[in-house]
């Protein structure tokens, strides 16, 4: 996704190096993108969320003379991929917080309450 990302903004003539793509589009450090080729890695969540704020910054600045429907094309690019892997990741970061295994997971008669319980409870509960 990146990728394509690059590419598009070099072929817009927004950027022309990866040492400028890193540093001014993702805010990063220089070699960051090189570095993401050569592990074959996608950036993380927060470095495609900057990236997002940062087209929509320079679409919306009128002064640099260009078509920034370009740069709200990429956004909309980019906003589907950041979608697509949040909500990937929502699954796994709440079972990181919980164990794993279904031996500790309590029997579902104590998730949720029976219809006697609750009659138990609401007879506590009236005066």
């Amino acid at each position: 996704m990146i990728h394509e990302l690059y590419a598009s903004l070099m072929r817009a003539k927004l950027t022309n190096s990866q040492v400028h793509f890193s540093t001014v589009w993702l805010g990063r450090s220089p070699r960051y993108y090189s570095n993401l080729l050569a592990t074959r890695r996608e950036p993380g969540v927060a470095t495609l969320l900057e990236f997002n704020l940062r087209l929509l910054r320079v679409a919306l600045n009128s002064d640099w003379g260009f078509d920034a429907r370009v740069l709200l094309e990429l956004r909309d690019q980019l906003n589907e991929e950041i979608s697509r892997r949040t909500l990937l990741q929502a699954p796994l970061r709440r079972s990181l917080r919980r164990s794993t295994s279904i031996a500790d997971t309590p029997p579902t008669s104590q998730l949720m309450p029976s219809k006697k319980a609750d009659k138990a409870n609401a007879a506590k509960l009236s005066f």
